[in-house]
């Protein structure tokens, strides 16, 4: 038989927090909306251009009747887009987008020569 205080001394030692639990993980970064803004040279919306997000997986969208796609949940980083309309010429830029904050983006597309 084990005397009583050898038990006590034993759960203590056990239940004591001598060791630090080990530190949480760091959270995820949170995803962000880009938004494109594909206009003409002038300024007027481009409807119906397509844009191109070069992103894991790639995104390929249409703008709409304001000239506007927007790509949601995207991870904070840079990316190379490009934009596209039959009668212009392509335009591509990289754009940063910060963590949990929507990422604007314009293009202005040059009539095809």
């Amino acid at each position: 038989m084990i005397p009583e205080t050898v038990i006590c001394a034993a759960l203590i030692a056990f239940a004591s927090p001598q060791a630090k639990p080990a530190p949480a993980p760091a959270p995820a970064p949170k995803a962000a909306e880009l938004e494109i803004r594909v206009l003409e040279e002038q300024g007027r919306p481009l409807p119906e251009a397509t844009v191109r997000v070069f992103a894991q997986p790639m995104r390929i969208l249409l703008t709409d009747s304001d000239g506007i796609a927007r790509v949601p949940e995207l991870k904070p980083g840079s990316y190379r887009v490009n934009a596209a309309k039959g009668g212009f010429r392509l335009a591509e830029a990289t754009v940063t987008v910060p963590q949990a904050q929507p990422a604007p983006l314009e293009f202005r597309l040059k009539p095809e020569a």
